[in-house]
């Protein structure tokens, strides 16, 4: 199944206000919850998913929901060889909630960096659909040595410096939330935050993590973009970790006085459009993110994508107390 795209070529800034609905500007018509849940049965060998299930829960940490003390989530690593079921769920998981966002590829979402990257995931494992398994994921890849940091999705975008290269770095993306387990009250943010813990304890030595945060079309067609930018130019470090190629990047040279929060509300009011929420994520985490510049994304909707790093030595002592000491002392987190 593949969807077409909104036309919204010769529209007016005040006819795509009209046009938005729980800030966001849709890129594909939306599809309805039973369109939603026949598409992801699609294909889906739902025996095999089961066992793939049950075999990812032994081998996993359980750990409570951020709301409910009744619902029992599962924190672990999956690639398309070792859980092809789930990771057909997962592709699926995307392109749903990225469309809800403002984004999406069209398709399932998946693409040449699935063949090298994992996928950390949140398995909620009291389940009643497969649209409902995976309640948040993030992709990444662990840099150990010089020539792994080619093989990740930044590469293509970016150039990596040398001393970057010489340190070992957590790679990230495609972050998710899953919107029909949050109505539940069974994830949240706070349990990607947890996510990251979880996959930092399993990579000794690691300096950081560094990926890329997405601005949906609606920015650009509504000019919010400039704004964010202009945030992310102010407010973030220019230090030379890497840098997005001179033939993609775009000009970012903006301005916006205040923080995100005021970004935030700012946006909303002008606009009708929510800011990316993982952007305020990583915001309340430190005061120290790199930024490494921005550029078109045609494969990923015409999206802009910001590149960004953040150094363990630069989180807040409250996050790394509360969501990376509990796994690194081999004690289980209960949220």
């Amino acid at each position: 199944m593949k969807f077409d795209r909104i036309d919204y070529s010769g529209k007016e800034p005040e006819e795509l206000q009209k046009l938005i609905k729980n800030g966001v500007l849709p890129m594909y018509a939306p599809m309805s919850l039973e369109e939603y849940r026949s598409w992801m049965e699609e294909g889906l060998e739902l025996e095999a998913l089961s066992k793939e299930v049950a075999t990812f829960i032994d081998f996993n940490p359980s750990v409570k929901s951020t709301h409910s003390q009744d619902v029992r989530i599962v924190l672990g690593n999956i690639n398309n060889n070792t859980f092809p079921n789930l990771f057909k769920v997962l592709g699926k998981t995307r392109e749903y909630e990225f469309q809800l966002a403002g984004g999406g590829t069209g398709d399932i979402d998946t693409d040449e960096a699935d063949q090298h990257m994992d996928d950390m995931i949140v398995i909620n494992r009291d389940y009643e659909h497969p649209t409902e398994l995976i309640a948040g994921a993030y992709r990444f890849m662990y840099h150990q040595n010089s020539d792994s940091y080619d093989s990740g999705s930044m590469a293509k975008s970016f150039d990596i410096s040398e001393s970057m290269r010489k340190e070992k770095w957590i790679e990230l993306g495609r972050s998710l939330k899953n919107s029909i387990c949050e109505k539940k009250k069974i994830v949240v943010h706070l349990d990607l935050k947890a996510g990251l813990g979880f996959m930092a304890s399993q990579c000794p030595g690691v300096d950081g993590f560094f990926g890329k945060v997405t601005l949906y079309k609606a920015h650009q067609l509504l000019k919010s973009h400039k704004d964010i930018l202009g945030l992310m130019k102010k407010s973030f470090t220019e230090e030379s970790l890497f840098t997005v190629k001179k033939n993609l990047r775009i000009e970012d040279d903006y301005s916006f006085n205040g923080n995100a929060r005021k970004l935030l509300v700012h946006v909303k009011r002008s606009t009708g459009l929510v800011i990316p929420p993982v952007l305020l994520m990583y915001a309340s985490m430190t005061d120290k993110i790199a930024y490494g510049g921005s550029f078109i994304h045609n494969e990923f909707g015409g999206s802009i994508e910001s590149g960004i790093a953040i150094r363990f030595g630069h989180y807040h002592e409250p996050l790394l107390i509360n969501f990376l000491y509990p796994y690194m002392n081999g004690r289980r987190l209960w949220i």
